[in-house]
Protein backbone atom coordinates (compact mmCIF):
# COMPACT_ATOMS: atom_id res chain seq x y z
CA UNK A 1 0.00 0.00 0.00
CA UNK A 2 1.32 3.34 -1.10
CA UNK A 3 2.22 5.56 2.16
CA UNK A 4 -0.41 7.75 0.97
CA UNK A 5 -2.92 5.92 1.20
CA UNK A 6 -1.98 4.48 4.16
CA UNK A 7 -2.15 7.91 5.82
CA UNK A 8 -5.54 8.59 4.78
CA UNK A 9 -6.89 5.25 5.75
CA UNK A 10 -5.45 5.75 8.99
CA UNK A 11 -6.43 9.36 9.78
CA UNK A 12 -10.18 8.31 8.52
CA UNK A 13 -10.31 5.60 10.68
CA UNK A 14 -8.64 7.05 13.60
CA UNK A 15 -11.42 10.53 12.58
CA UNK A 16 -13.00 11.38 16.24
CA UNK A 17 -15.09 14.40 16.58
CA UNK A 18 -12.67 15.23 20.12
CA UNK A 19 -9.48 13.82 18.02
CA UNK A 20 -6.45 13.96 20.13
CA UNK A 21 -4.01 14.33 17.10
CA UNK A 22 -4.57 18.18 17.59
CA UNK A 23 -1.94 17.72 20.48
CA UNK A 24 0.63 15.84 17.93
CA UNK A 25 -0.38 18.96 15.35
CA UNK A 26 0.26 21.90 17.57
CA UNK A 27 3.93 21.85 18.53
CA UNK A 28 3.20 24.55 21.38
CA UNK A 29 0.20 22.68 23.07
CA UNK A 30 2.03 19.19 22.61
CA UNK A 31 4.75 20.86 24.42
CA UNK A 32 2.45 22.04 27.25
CA UNK A 33 0.53 18.44 27.78
CA UNK A 34 4.15 17.18 27.80
CA UNK A 35 5.34 18.84 30.41
CA UNK A 36 2.47 18.77 32.34
CA UNK A 37 2.50 15.06 32.37
CA UNK A 38 6.13 14.94 33.08
CA UNK A 39 6.99 13.81 29.29
CA UNK A 40 10.38 14.34 28.42
CA UNK A 41 9.52 16.39 25.88
CA UNK A 42 12.45 19.02 23.94
CA UNK A 43 12.61 22.49 26.79
CA UNK A 44 10.22 25.31 24.73
CA UNK A 45 12.23 28.77 25.43
CA UNK A 46 8.94 30.50 24.02
CA UNK A 47 7.29 32.03 21.10
CA UNK A 48 8.50 33.88 18.41
CA UNK A 49 6.15 36.22 16.75
CA UNK A 50 6.70 40.08 14.44
CA UNK A 51 10.68 39.60 15.20
CA UNK A 52 10.14 39.10 19.17
CA UNK A 53 10.78 35.93 21.40
CA UNK A 54 7.85 35.46 24.03
CA UNK A 55 9.32 33.99 26.61
CA UNK A 56 7.29 30.76 28.73
CA UNK A 57 7.86 33.41 31.36
CA UNK A 58 5.86 36.16 29.86
CA UNK A 59 9.09 38.17 28.56
CA UNK A 60 8.94 39.62 25.77
CA UNK A 61 12.81 39.75 24.18
CA UNK A 62 13.97 41.40 21.18
CA UNK A 63 16.43 39.33 19.12
CA UNK A 64 19.58 41.04 20.27
CA UNK A 65 18.46 40.37 23.88
CA UNK A 66 18.20 36.54 23.22
CA UNK A 67 20.75 35.89 20.88
CA UNK A 68 24.45 37.17 22.18
CA UNK A 69 27.56 36.44 20.45
CA UNK A 70 29.69 36.20 23.47
CA UNK A 71 26.82 33.25 24.98
CA UNK A 72 26.78 29.89 23.57
CA UNK A 73 23.36 29.09 22.28
CA UNK A 74 21.81 26.43 20.02
CA UNK A 75 18.09 26.95 19.20
CA UNK A 76 15.51 25.32 17.01
CA UNK A 77 12.36 27.58 15.38
CA UNK A 78 9.48 25.36 14.28
CA UNK A 79 6.60 26.91 13.09
CA UNK A 80 3.64 25.87 15.21
CA UNK A 81 1.36 24.56 12.86
CA UNK A 82 3.38 23.09 10.11
CA UNK A 83 4.15 19.78 9.35
CA UNK A 84 7.37 17.60 7.04
CA UNK A 85 10.03 19.88 8.11
CA UNK A 86 8.53 23.27 6.13
CA UNK A 87 9.92 26.25 7.78
CA UNK A 88 12.23 25.09 10.64
CA UNK A 89 15.52 26.98 11.45
CA UNK A 90 18.56 26.87 13.89
CA UNK A 91 20.56 29.24 15.14
CA UNK A 92 23.91 28.41 16.85
CA UNK A 93 26.20 30.57 18.67
CA UNK A 94 29.46 28.82 19.74
CA UNK A 95 33.00 30.74 19.84
CA UNK A 96 31.41 33.55 19.24
CA UNK A 97 29.98 32.50 15.56
CA UNK A 98 26.88 32.39 14.49
CA UNK A 99 25.20 29.98 12.32
CA UNK A 100 22.12 30.25 10.67
CA UNK A 101 21.07 26.67 10.08
CA UNK A 102 24.46 25.48 10.08
CA UNK A 103 25.72 28.03 7.58
CA UNK A 104 28.24 30.74 9.17
CA UNK A 105 26.61 34.13 9.62
CA UNK A 106 26.50 37.43 11.09
CA UNK A 107 23.80 38.92 13.51
CA UNK A 108 22.48 41.42 11.18
CA UNK A 109 21.58 38.57 8.28
CA UNK A 110 19.88 36.17 11.27
CA UNK A 111 18.04 39.49 12.33
CA UNK A 112 16.95 39.97 8.67
CA UNK A 113 15.96 36.08 7.99
CA UNK A 114 14.00 36.52 11.14
CA UNK A 115 12.45 40.24 10.35
CA UNK A 116 11.13 38.25 6.61
CA UNK A 117 9.56 36.06 8.53
CA UNK A 118 6.36 38.07 9.21
CA UNK A 119 3.80 37.09 12.05
CA UNK A 120 4.27 33.63 11.56
CA UNK A 121 4.30 31.75 14.92
CA UNK A 122 7.50 29.39 15.46
CA UNK A 123 8.20 27.68 18.88
CA UNK A 124 11.53 27.78 20.64
CA UNK A 125 13.20 25.17 21.65
CA UNK A 126 16.87 24.26 22.75
CA UNK A 127 18.39 21.85 20.25
CA UNK A 128 18.47 18.61 20.91
CA UNK A 129 22.11 16.54 20.76
CA UNK A 130 21.20 12.41 19.38
CA UNK A 131 23.41 9.59 20.44
CA UNK A 132 26.35 9.39 18.61
CA UNK A 133 25.44 6.10 16.98
CA UNK A 134 22.78 8.49 15.27
CA UNK A 135 25.17 11.33 14.91
CA UNK A 136 27.18 9.30 12.31
CA UNK A 137 24.70 8.47 10.24
CA UNK A 138 24.45 11.95 9.53
CA UNK A 139 25.35 14.77 12.06
CA UNK A 140 23.20 18.35 10.64
CA UNK A 141 19.40 16.70 11.74
CA UNK A 142 18.36 14.67 14.41
CA UNK A 143 17.59 11.37 12.79
CA UNK A 144 14.58 9.97 14.12
CA UNK A 145 12.80 6.39 14.63
CA UNK A 146 9.18 6.45 14.07
CA UNK A 147 6.92 4.01 15.71
CA UNK A 148 3.67 3.74 13.49
CA UNK A 149 0.58 2.47 15.40
CA UNK A 150 -2.86 1.92 14.46
CA UNK A 151 -6.33 0.89 16.54
CA UNK A 152 -7.75 -2.39 16.04
CA UNK A 153 -11.60 -2.93 16.05
CA UNK A 154 -10.99 -2.51 19.84
CA UNK A 155 -10.35 0.80 20.31
CA UNK A 156 -7.12 -0.59 20.98
CA UNK A 157 -3.39 0.69 19.52
CA UNK A 158 -0.90 -1.74 18.16
CA UNK A 159 2.58 -1.76 16.22
CA UNK A 160 2.08 -1.93 12.81
CA UNK A 161 5.51 -0.68 11.83
CA UNK A 162 8.50 1.23 12.42
CA UNK A 163 10.85 3.43 10.65
CA UNK A 164 14.59 5.04 10.81
CA UNK A 165 14.72 8.56 9.52
CA UNK A 166 18.37 10.58 8.47
CA UNK A 167 18.42 13.85 7.21
CA UNK A 168 20.40 14.12 4.33
CA UNK A 169 21.72 17.20 1.53
CA UNK A 170 22.60 19.15 4.07
CA UNK A 171 18.97 19.66 5.80
CA UNK A 172 19.13 20.27 9.06
CA UNK A 173 15.78 17.83 9.35
CA UNK A 174 15.57 14.07 8.99
CA UNK A 175 11.74 15.01 6.82
CA UNK A 176 11.38 13.12 3.27
CA UNK A 177 9.93 16.18 2.28
CA UNK A 178 13.59 17.93 2.51
CA UNK A 179 16.12 15.68 1.51
CA UNK A 180 15.75 12.69 4.04
CA UNK A 181 16.41 9.17 4.07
Amino acid sequence: IHHYEFRTKRDRKNFKPYNEICILRDKELFSIFGEAWNMPVVKTIGILENAFITTNKGKCLNLNEFICPNKETHLFFKPLNDECGKGIFSIDVENELISLNGIQSDLKSVEAYINNLGNKKFIVQNKLIQHEDMDRLYDKAINTIRIITVKDKNDCPSVFGSLLRIGANGSIVDNLAKGGI
